[in-house]
């Protein structure tokens, strides 16, 4: 384990791969997802994932203003705005792209990276955060196709309290 301090750029998580050590974690993500197959099979494929990813770091910053924010009165704002506001638009983007698919996932016929993100948006720390998913069936219906998968339900039954 790499402690802070000596991290590339001093920030966590980090992820060792044959002794260096690499920071930021969408690049781990991404090079997780390309070793274990679940990035794109080709390159356009792979350009769609990422933007999904990238989407999913728009939310994480809207959720780190809050996190940072000190009055009390004001992150009481920004989470009534990501409610109401911030959250609709961002599902909305996602169930436009799993309707323009229309596989059930977010790029090509299998899972990927794309779907990681979605899932970890509607189950993670933000879940209950959000506006919820009755007015985004196509969302829902991803999540518990996600949840369904052995590895993944799995997972989530023994993940830490969020």
């Amino acid at each position: 384990m790499v402690a802070k301090a000596s991290a590339p750029f001093q920030q966590t998580p980090t992820l060792e791969v044959d002794g260096k050590v690499f920071a930021q974690s969408t690049a781990i993500a991404s090079f997780l997802a390309r070793e274990f197959g679940l990035h794109g099979k080709t390159n356009l494929e792979s350009l769609e994932i990422d933007q999904w990813v990238n989407l999913q770091q728009d939310i994480i910053d809207e959720v780190r203003r809050a996190k940072l924010e000190k009055d009390p009165e004001r992150v009481e704002e920004i989470w009534k705005n990501f409610k109401e506001t911030f959250s609709p638009r961002f599902l909305q983007f996602f169930e436009d792209g799993l309707k323009q698919n229309g596989t059930g996932f977010l790029v090509g016929d299998r899972l990927t990276l794309a779907d990681l993100v979605l899932f970890d948006v509607i189950t993670g720390v933000v879940a209950n955060r959000t506006c919820g998913l009755d007015s985004y069936p196509l969302v829902r219906a991803h999540g518990d196709k996600v949840a369904a998968i052995e590895g993944i339900r799995a997972w989530v039954e023994s993940r830490p309290a969020l």
